[in-house]
Formats: C-alpha cells, sequence, structure tokens
C-alpha cells in the first residue's frame, strides 16, 4: 500500500498547480488595503486643493483605457482627463474640496473600490466612486473614477481626446 502513495501524490502535485490561488484577503490583508487607499484619496484631495493640474493628475494610473465619468459626461484616456483637469484647475482656483472616504471595498491585495463623499465650496452633495489599483512601486492610482452630484447638467456624450471642444469646456467648468 505505501508503494502508491509517492505515485498518488506525484499525479497529484501536478493537478494542484492547476488550482487558482485564492483572491480572498485575510482581515489584515483588507484592513492594510483600506488603509493605504484612503491615505491617497487623503492625499487626492489636497492635491485637488493645491490646483496643480500635474500634481493631481499624478494621482491616475496610466493606462489609456482610463475612465473618468464626471455626472452624465464620460472621458476616456489619460490625455483627455488630463486637458479636463487642466482646464478645471486653470479657471477654478477658487474652489475647495471637502471629501472624505465613506467606505472601501478590497477587491484583492491590489485593487479596491473607495466610496467618497463631501462636497466643493459651490457644489454640495459630491460623490465619487474610485475603482484603485496599486502599482509595482506600491503607490495607489485611480483607474477609474465617478463623479455625481445634484443636479448634473445633461448628458454630453464621450469626450476621447483632441483638442477641447465648447461642449467640453462648459462640461469642465460645471
Amino acid at each position: 500500500m505505501r508503494r502508491w502513495i509517492p505515485a498518488v501524490l506525484w499525479t497529484l502535485l501536478p493537478l494542484s498547480a492547476c488550482v487558482a490561488p485564492s483572491t480572498e484577503l485575510s482581515d489584515v490583508e483588507a484592513l492594510a488595503v483600506q488603509e493605504e487607499v484612503t491615505a491617497t484619496v487623503d492625499a487626492f484631495v489636497e492635491a485637488l486643493n493645491r490646483h496643480d493640474p500635474e500634481e493631481v493628475m499624478s494621482f491616475y494610473a496610466p493606462e489609456a483605457d482610463l475612465v473618468r465619468l464626471g455626472c452624465t459626461n464620460i472621458a476616456v484616456g489619460l490625455e483627455t482627463i488630463r486637458q479636463r483637469i487642466t482646464i478645471y484647475h486653470q479657471q477654478r482656483k477658487d474652489v475647495t474640496f471637502s471629501m472624505e472616504v465613506a467606505y472601501v471595498k478590497p477587491l484583492t491585495a491590489t485593487s479596491a473600490v473607495a466610496s467618497v463623499r463631501g462636497g466643493t465650496s459651490n457644489t454640495a452633495g459630491l460623490f465619487w466612486s474610485l475603482g484603485m489599483v496599486e502599482q509595482p512601486d506600491g503607490r495607489w492610482l485611480i483607474a477609474y473614477e465617478h463623479q455625481s452630484w445634484p443636479d448634473c447638467p445633461e448628458a454630453r456624450g464621450f469626450h476621447t481626446g483632441g483638442a477641447p471642444s465648447e461642449a467640453m469646456l462648459a462640461d469642465t467648468l460645471q
């Protein structure tokens, strides 16, 4: 009987390598993700209040398919989002952001969703959902962003690059 044990182990060992690793996080791992994401969002809000577009953009993942849904308008792509953020922060230096993380849902050890609430000096009831991804260097960056607030403007469609249009400028300043 003992002669069969090594044969069975050698048969099962390669099969165990095919099993996907568990993505479930321990309580300690989940808490670490929550704390890291919360610290990143807090730093992001501080950057928003300094109105430095490049600093604000440093919180966004560099992927070309980055998505930002500003209430009812979708911007796709890092450069399109950079244009919108630059225009906003150049023309709205008087706006201050007061935001807090309401909840962080870790998805894996390197991805999470943050629910953020608060407002600005000219908009009450601002809510953000941020899809966050951890980079190889340990920084957490925004890969997906959705903002909503009362009285959102009517949807104008996608913004996918190129020079800012009049509609894009109008959206950005609302």
